[in-house]
This record gives structure tokens, C-alpha cells and sequence, in this order.
């Protein structure tokens, strides 16, 4: 619910509205908001407690140690979010032998971002807008025989303070087909 733009807002309907039961100060409400000093009852006009809890979604499956295949995928997954939550793919590669490794983020099945290995040992990460009923996959790609390909891989809730939804660790050597 959105309290209202206009007229008397109380204490209580703040508090509802931010689902707090404790002490209802000011500035704790304001805090519980985000909202910066200095306080007024004002600054709540309109104002929407947003919940951007994210459930349903992880680093499910597992990543094989060795195949042909160039593409392995994590389970595709449902989001299940009340209001659109960015989510942030981290990558921390700790093994990959050229530039044909990486590490793409999938939403409903198009491609949003791609983390390169660039060969190298790296961090980066990847984000992206999810709405309720969205799909979320993560794919790993290994383009060269005999080639491995090692990460850790963390998939967080950038809306709601960084929250880890899941976390894996793989490392993918590609076989000759």
C-alpha cells in the first residue's frame, strides 16, 4: 500500500506501511525508509515500503568437470519477486587458459551480459532487472579442447542489500568432441 500524497499521515500508518512493530520514533522510521536528516512527517507523502525479497533463485545444478559440450548451463530458474530486484552475477576466475571462456547471464532466454575471461585471472560482475515470473539462467562457455576454465561464481540481490541468493565454485575442462 502507498500512503497517501495528501492530508495527515500518522505514525501508525508509517509504521504499517514499513511493517515496523517496534518503538515508532521519527528517526527510526525515517532510517527504516532511508530517508536522510533532517526528518519531517512529509517526506513520507507517498511513500511505498518496496520489497525487493527475491526467493526461488539459485546456483542450482552442477557445472560437469569435463565434456565436449562448449555450453553448460545452471538450472533454469523462476524468480519469484515482489517489486523488479536488479540481480548481479560476480565471477571470480581463478584458472582460465585463453579469451574463449565466459560467463553469460540469461533473462526469459536472451542473453543480458557476458563476463570475458580474458585469459587471465579476473573479478567482474554483470546485472540485471528481474520481474516476477522471469526466467534466470546462468551459462558457463568453454570454447577450446583441452582447455579448463575455474570460477566461483555468486549470484546476489543487488535491491535488497546485496543478498546471496547462491554461490558455486567450477571448473569445466573442455574434451575434444
Amino acid at each position: 500500500m502507498t500512503l497517501q500524497t495528501t492530508g495527515a499521515i500518522s505514525f501508525s500508518d508509517i509504521a504499517t506501511e514499513l511493517e515496523h512493530t517496534g518503538i515508532q520514533s521519527l528517526r527510526t522510521m525515517s532510517e527504516l525508509a532511508d530517508k536522510d536528516i533532517p526528518d519531517a512527517m512529509s517526506e513520507f507523502y507517498g511513500f511505498q515500503n518496496v520489497d525487493y525479497t527475491v526467493t526461488g533463485v539459485d546456483l542450482s545444478g552442477t557445472i560437469s568437470s569435463s565434456s565436449t559440450a562448449d555450453t553448460q548451463s545452471y538450472d533454469l530458474e523462476t524468480v519469484t519477486v515482489i517489486d523488479p530486484a536488479t540481480l548481479v552475477l560476480n565471477a571470480s576466475i581463478t584458472s582460465a587458459g585463453n579469451q574463449s571462456h565466459s560467463v553469460q547471464l540469461f533473462k526469459n532466454g536472451s542473453r543480458m551480459a557476458t563476463i570475458e575471461s580474458e585469459g587471465t585471472t579476473n573479478f567482474d560482475s554483470v546485472s540485471a532487472e528481474y520481474a516476477d515470473e522471469d526466467t534466470i539462467q546462468v551459462k558457463v562457455l568453454n570454447g577450446d579442447n583441452g582447455s579448463t576454465f575455474a570460477a566461483t561464481l555468486t549470484l546476489k540481490n543487488q535491491s535488497d542489500g546485496n543478498v546471496t541468493l547462491g554461490s558455486d565454485t567450477f571448473s569445466y575442462t573442455k574434451q575434444s568432441s
